[in-house]
């Protein structure tokens, strides 16, 4: 029996690609996670608003209990 290999080249190809791909992404390698760290180093300014207002808010829940 002969196997017509380019038949399946799209699947080898899809394969291939996904090789480069981690099959679970950690804090290291997680391109989300990446892309708010480069954010963060963009908006110091608004990081540290964002930081006070969270902090001003978990207080308030603290003060609440």
């Amino acid at each position: 029996m002969k196997t017509d290999f380019h038949k399946y080249s799209n699947l080898k190809v899809k394969i291939a690609e996904n090789a480069n791909e981690p099959e679970y992404y950690t804090l290291e390698n997680c391109p989300a996670i990446k892309k708010i760290e480069e954010w963060e180093k963009q908006h110091p300014q608004e990081v540290a608003e964002i930081d006070r207002e969270l902090e001003s808010e978990m207080q308030s829940y603290q003060k609440e209990k």
